[in-house]
């Protein structure tokens, strides 16, 4: 996702990966334990579900500055400024 402060330009980006319960399956199957942050987990890969829900879900937040905003889309995607 690429995402900015309101009417400033700008943006930053947020990686998350949108996966499925199988591919979820199949990587524990390989890997033993996975780390579940930043995965969006769908029944079924509907582009326009999928971003109506992160549409639903950035504009909800409610904070008092762009960090305070960017701070909380890390929690949903990897921010490019934030520390592994």
């Amino acid at each position: 996702m690429r995402i900015g402060p309101k009417h400033e330009e700008g943006e930053e980006s947020f990686h998350l990966e949108v996966c499925d319960p199988r591919w979820i399956a199949e990587r524990v199957r390989r890997e033993r334990i996975i780390d579940g942050r930043h995965l969006l987990v769908v029944e079924e890969f509907q582009w326009p579900t999928i971003v109506g829900f992160l549409e639903k879900r950035v504009s909800a937040y409610e904070v008092d500055s762009w960090n305070g905003l960017a701070e909380r889309l890390s929690r949903l995607g990897h921010w490019e400024f934030e520390g592994d």
